[in-house]
């Protein structure tokens, strides 16, 4: 059967890495992990489908930064939620003892990189204060930024203890 699909361009990229590599065509490559996710259970399935659904969407900034925060709340088995209650992006959110926030970028407020900005919740007694930032994209694959900023929680979460 001939089919016609769409892909983003980083899944287009990266199947054709992996034909170079296997020395294969797409459709078998394509064909190979179609046969590997039907083996995956349904909750696995669902969620992966969720995601890559979610992710194409977002497209505007202000889509990425919702994305990103629903991603990081699901990361930490959370419902994101903007105590406000106003939908600002830039309400912080708190995981695990760090306080996560974007920062607006004053010069390209609406098109220019996200940055995302990590420190701790509650002041060390010894003055220490662990911190990190990030700059993102619109582009970048939103999932995986989000997976990054609560890789970097679990890995840090002990120094705050």
């Amino acid at each position: 059967m001939k089919l016609s699909i769409s892909l983003s361009q980083a899944a287009a990229e990266q199947l054709g890495s992996l034909v170079k590599a296997r020395n294969s065509n797409p459709s078998l490559v394509l064909e190979a992990a179609l046969l590997r996710f039907a083996q995956f259970p349904e909750r696995e399935q669902e969620h992966d489908v969720r995601r890559l659904h979610q992710s194409r969407k977002a497209t505007t900034r202000d889509a990425w930064m919702r994305i990103f925060r629903e991603a990081v709340a699901e990361e930490f088995d959370a419902i994101d939620v903007d105590w406000t209650g106003q939908g600002n992006p830039y309400t912080p959110r708190e995981h695990r003892g760090f306080t996560i926030v974007f920062l607006l970028d004053i010069h390209n407020p609406t098109s220019g990189p996200i940055y995302v900005h990590a420190l701790q919740s509650q002041p060390s007694t010894d003055g220490r204060v662990v911190v990190h930032d990030w700059e993102f994209t619109k582009d970048d694959p939103v999932y995986s930024a989000a997976r990054e900023v609560a890789d970097w929680i679990r890995t840090n979460e002990h120094l705050i203890q």
